[in-house]
């Protein structure tokens, strides 16, 4: 990587911490004191802030650019600095490098180099879903809005937009597409260790039993892998909305900061959202169980969430009545639309057996994580944190009988949380009625495992144990053995790149065409335009320019083909496997025929018989005159 691209891939990472904290800021302005746990809070509810900023926004006709984020971000926090100097006032600030800072700190960068450098270990974006949210990305980063027809982009229409979002808004400022999936998409991941240590903080007022929680959940493969996909958002957020409830219960001020977390997750990914209603309303059953009430403004947070995330879903419902709802989804294996759209994906939604890696579970998937697991949700928490987690358990059945109220809450809430997320991990194990996508429950079901996991320490580590330090010691190690290790593994192996491929050759085709051709460069290709986006080229696809001119592109002689391309300024084509498979061998063999012949056509790269590049050859500037 070059000097220019470091830098520039700096200062794409301040800018994401300028637009978080500082949306994050906006919303909680009120809160004086600075400590490190606003400054990272802010950041999470910063962070849910743009999928609903980017909606609305584009609801009101305003381009979604960067300049605008940027300028909404900043506005309070210099507004109110330039306030204080005139008023000579400073904030408190509270920021003391405390030993469990400094191990906080150790676990972030420990997951910070897992995620990140490990979604760098292989040259092509995983499995499937990261193609199409790259499409869906370079649509919003070009475009500058969400108005693409329904049906056109897997997670774009009807599908919220959020995710997509986040990453173009990142990637116009970053020449790179696949370097800004990659790393942000790590970088979220690895943020929701911190967001969970003070959401658990924020319940127990334990800092110690909070730490070894987030040192289990940054431990545990069930929590999240570096996949790229619209959930690794949306179960980060997840923490950032249960913390941000609970404060707006201690304090009526963060009623907005709950209230547009709820939103964001409610932009990010379908169903993820209803786990997370779900969650909240047993935390509130909980809560009423316990101390018989709960705040009205609790009650009025989903409520005016769901109220929000309507400039979404209102025009979707719109779309569906008229009838003219697409959807593009590999969860179907099949492109569908109006009536039977909604039909099809509501019979298959809540299928117990549905979901691509969903399966029977046995006692061994919990206990011994495999080497070799899935990308999406990998599976088990590890022998140490699983008898762990069992002497919590005991330990908070035992305070829920004799603790004091707020004991009584919090335990009853993680119990229940427990149980839902367990039985809907295991609706294809119990032969359950009702099912939702049963494997993405893993992360979900990871955070009250590891929450007993730190109860579980209590029990076996005291203050005033002799030997406290040996036993901590002892634990950390088996932690590190029986699940760090094997989620450090997976997430640094070398992860398949979809059936979307035609061969490997193919890929590595692609992979010689980023490394070797200026990122944006416009590449045309026959068939699927998501693998050149996806590998840093550009392609436009969606305009109606494109659809115009190439519709019937593999039909058109070389001339007439190189005047279109031309006309739409792109400078290489591609001609690949799958476009075999898409036409028939002699009809792409033919195409080759009359490219290499013909002198507005230059092969550059070659793999194999699965890939060919192609320079178009424009006019000079001289020759154009002439």
């Amino acid at each position: 990587m070059s000097l220019f691209n470091v830098l520039s891939s700096l200062a794409n990472i301040i800018l994401f911490f300028v637009y978080t904290y500082g949306l994050g800021y906006a919303l909680t302005r009120f809160v004086q004191a600075l400590n490190f746990e606003i400054i990272i809070m802010r950041v999470g509810i910063g962070l849910a802030a743009v999928p609903v900023l980017g909606v609305w926004l584009n609801l009101l006709g305003v381009p979604l650019h960067w300049t605008v984020f940027l300028f909404l971000a900043v506005v309070f926090p210099v507004t109110d600095y330039i306030r204080g100097r005139k008023k000579q006032s400073r904030v408190p600030a509270d920021l003391k490098f405390t030993k469990k800072v400094l191990c906080l700190a150790v676990i972030f960068i420990f997951c910070v180099v897992m995620y990140c450098g490990g979604a760098f270990t292989y040259s092509w974006l995983e499995d499937d879903d990261p193609w199409h949210h790259a499409a869906g990305t370079a649509y919003i980063m070009v475009e500058k809005n969400l108005n693409a027809d329904s049906g056109l982009f897997q997670y774009i229409n009807p599908y919220p937009p959020g995710y997509d979002l986040v990453m173009a808004l990142m990637h116009q400022t970053s020449p790179s597409l696949y370097w800004t999936l990659k790393f942000f998409n790590g970088l979220i991941i690895a943020l929701g260790i911190l967001f969970f240590y003070f959401f658990i903080n924020a319940l127990t007022k334990n800092s110690a039993r909070s730490l070894w929680a987030a040192f289990f959940l940054a431990a545990v493969p069930a929590y999240l892998s570096h996949f790229i996909w619209a959930h690794s958002l949306a179960v980060t957020l997840f923490l950032v909305g249960f913390y941000c409830v609970w404060k707006c219960r201690e304090d009526a001020r963060f009623f907005l900061s709950a209230v547009m977390v709820t939103a964001g997750i409610l932009l990010v990914q379908p169903t993820q959202p209803v786990k997370f209603m779900v969650m909240l309303a047993l935390w509130y059953a909980g809560m009423l169980l316990i101390r018989k009430k709960i705040p009205l403004r609790l009650v009025a947070v989903p409520l005016t969430a769901v109220l929000i995330s309507a400039a979404w879903y209102v025009p979707v419902y719109q779309s569906y009545r008229s009838g003219q709802l697409k959807l593009k989804t590999t969860v179907l294996n099949e492109d569908v639309g109006g009536a039977q759209a909604v039909t099809t994906i509501q019979r298959r939604l809540f299928n117990p057996g549905t979901g691509s890696t969903t399966r029977k579970y046995s006692m061994e998937n919990y206990l011994f994580p495999p080497l070799y697991n899935d990308y999406n949700c990998p599976m088990g928490f590890g022998l140490a944190v699983s008898l762990l987690t069992l002497l919590g358990i005991g330990k908070g059945l035992y305070r829920l009988a004799r603790g004091d109220r707020q004991e009584r809450e919090y335990y009853s809430t993680m119990l229940l949380w427990l149980a839902f997320t367990f039985l809907g991990l295991n609706s294809k194990t119990f032969s359950l009625p009702v099912g939702l996508f049963a494997y993405r429950f893993w992360p979900l079901l990871a955070v009250p495992v590891c929450v007993f996991a730190a109860e579980g320490v209590d029990c076996v580590t005291t203050d005033k144990s002799r030997f406290h330090k040996r036993k901590a010691g002892f634990l950390i190690t088996a932690v590190l053995l029986t699940s760090a290790y094997p989620k450090f593994v997976v997430n640094n192996d070398l992860w398949d790149y979809g059936i979307s491929w035609g061969s490997y050759h193919e890929m590595k085709g692609f992979v010689w065409m980023r490394r070797n051709i200026r990122a944006g460069s416009r590449v045309f290709t026959f068939v699927d335009n998501k693998l050149v986006i996806g590998h840093d080229m550009a392609s436009d696809y969606w305009t109606r320019a494109y659809q115009d001119s190439f519709h019937d592109a593999i039909e058109l002689d070389p001339d007439t083909l190189y005047s279109r391309l031309a006309g739409n300024d792109y400078e290489y084509i591609v001609v690949s496997e799958r476009a075999v498979k898409e036409f028939g061998k002699e009809v792409v063999s033919k195409k080759l025929a009359g490219l290499k012949h013909s002198p507005l056509f230059t092969l550059i790269h070659k793999e194999r018989h699965d890939f060919w590049l192609f320079k178009i050859n424009r006019p000079s500037i001289n020759e154009q005159e002439r």
